[in-house]
């Protein structure tokens, strides 16, 4: 044992950058196979759907979908946190064209809200209706779960046509889309929020931050030109 204990003092300097980088390789490999190659609508076999709500140029070379849910306490975070610079730096300068569509994580509560948020969007306002609810999730409430007579305000802060938004959201017009969401999700490989496809990459999941999604928007962006 005492001989054994002098071996591991004499080569230390060598075991531990070793380890350390097996260790890396490690990481490296569990990550690459968590990440499929889930095709994309435009660039592979995932249809778009007719109510797409889509922001930045149509003509993009990067096309980054988000699956997400507006319940969801990571997807709240990467609206507040990562989304802004996505948008700064690519999206607003035509780098990227990105869709949002819907996740049912809780159910009844999860659809409701998405629907709101369709329903907004028959009004053009869509993503400000999207930008409301997670900024009211994370600084206005404590649960999880917005009432309807809440989703009807977000809308009057809008100034939205009430009389046809609430209607929309009382009859839950956009249950079944969503609904179909939800399995196209599933069934390309989506169980984390939030979700995304980076052209052919994905799906990547989780709470990334601005640094994960860089290196692989920019290796898209030279594979596209």
């Amino acid at each position: 044992m005492k001989r054994l204990g002098r071996v591991f003092k004499q080569y230390k300097d060598y075991i531990y950058p070793v380890a350390v980088g097996a260790l890396i390789l490690v990481i490296i490999v569990l990550v690459a196979r968590s990440w499929s190659t889930a095709p994309l609508d435009g660039k592979s076999d995932v249809p778009a759907f007719t109510q797409e709500f889509v922001l930045g140029s149509p003509s993009a070379p990067v096309t980054i979908i988000e699956y997400s849910d507006f319940q969801c306490y990571t997807c709240v975070i990467f609206a507040g946190e990562v989304f802004p610079s996505l948008k700064l730096d690519y999206i607003d300068k035509g780098k990227v064209k990105f869709i949002y569509r819907d996740f049912i994580l809780y159910g009844n509560d999860s659809i409701r809200t998405a629907n709101a948020a369709r329903c907004a969007g028959e009004q053009g306002q869509f993503w400000d209706y999207h930008d409301l609810l997670f900024s009211g999730r994370s600084a206005e409430r404590g649960a999880p779960f917005f009432t309807t007579e809440e989703l009807k305000n977000f809308g009057k802060k809008l100034i939205l046509n009430n009389d046809q938004f609430n209607a929309c959201v009382d009859a839950l017009k956009y249950k079944e889309a969503i609904k179909a969401s939800d399995t196209q999700a599933r069934a390309a490989g989506v169980i984390a929020l939030p979700s995304f496809f980076i052209n052919k990459i994905g799906p990547v999941s989780g709470s990334l931050r601005y640094r994960h999604f860089k290196p692989i928007i920019d290796a898209a962006l030279k594979q596209a030109y």
